[in-house]
């Protein structure tokens, strides 16, 4: 019996060890979300986001754009020692560089077929937020794509969630909150004459610290293991 207690113990270590499938416990835009107009209170205050600290509001500002490169890091948001990182693609796959500030907005400099904002977060994010998003003229539909640490990459997203911004609307609201990390989200519209921005962004991470990975259960569970042998061997002789 202790044999298959240790085999079954090991087995639920195995287990554990498979990277969980994300679940998104709130979403906000207009089209496929759980709410569709959405704002920070309202996106603090979700069930999914029990438990996590925010950052607070954060518009952006010309200091944490790097002119040379195009891409924007955020002064003070960022946790685990990686800072939340805007950067704008073209079509060609190369960075934009004519990504500017205006008052508190990150804008495109070039847009068209398949150009977009990439958002890399710090570790341990759970939840995003981003208000005032919209586009010049008109945005038409924009997708938000998301990936989660295991289901994806910076270059593979998830199924996108939809926005609708009319000519001459007001921008809008975007907050997603995930059981399992948020590592990027891309943002693209799908009009090819349209400048995208973004007004403001807030995080979510979860408050004591990053969820131990995988290996980290399997390291301690061998350590169980170890010890159970080492009871279990009978008396050397003296």
């Amino acid at each position: 019996m202790g044999t298959n207690r240790i085999f079954l113990f090991a087995m639920g270590l195995v287990m554990a060890a498979i990277p969980a499938s994300a679940t998104i416990s709130y979403t906000a835009c207009t089209s496929g979300c759980s709410d569709t107009s959405g704002g920070y209170g309202t996106f603090q205050t979700e069930p999914g986001a029990s438990g996590l600290s925010f950052s607070g509001v954060y518009g952006f500002v010309a200091a944490g754009l790097n002119a040379s490169t195009g891409v924007y890091t955020d002064l003070g948001v960022g946790t685990g020692g990686t800072d939340t990182m805007f950067t704008n693609y073209t079509s060609g796959g190369s960075v934009d560089t004519l990504t500017h500030i205006s008052d508190t907005y990150l804008n495109q400099g070039n847009y068209g077929d398949n150009t977009g904002f990439e958002i890399d977060l710090p570790a341990n994010t759970y939840a995003f937020a981003m208000s005032d998003v919209g586009c010049s003229p008109t945005c038409g539909s924009l997708l938000f794509m998301i990936a989660t640490v295991g289901l994806g990459t910076q270059s593979s997203h998830g199924t996108p969630y939809n926005m609708t911004i009319n000519a001459g609307g007001p921008g809008q609201f975007f907050g997603i909150i995930s059981s399992t990390q948020i590592s990027s989200i891309f943002i693209a519209s799908s009009y090819n004459t349209s400048n995208l921005a973004i007004e403001s962004f807030e995080i979510g991470t979860e408050s004591g610290g990053a969820t131990p990975e995988p290996s980290t259960y399997l390291l301690i569970g061998s350590g169980f293991i170890g010890l159970y042998f080492l009871r279990k061997r009978p008396n050397a002789p003296r």
